[in-house]
């Protein structure tokens, strides 16, 4: 479960993705693994792309962003 004033953003017809050019066009990809922390105003705070499996946002980066 994610608190109440958390946003999940789900993208199955990829229209986030091509916008800000996400979009991993290979052999059985989708979208280029990616984290974003978004606040209010639309400020983002965190941002991790990465063009590899291996590269993923860790986790204490995010939680560290998360902190107000």
């Amino acid at each position: 479960d994610y608190p109440a004033h958390f946003a999940i953003l789900l993208d199955p017809d990829y229209t986030f993705t091509n916008a800000y050019g996400l979009r991993w066009d290979a052999k059985n990809e989708t979208a280029y693994t990616s984290t974003f922390v978004i606040g209010k105003g639309g400020r983002v705070s965190y941002a991790k792309v990465s063009t590899t499996h291996g590269g993923r946002a860790p986790v204490a980066e995010v939680l560290k962003a998360l902190k107000p």
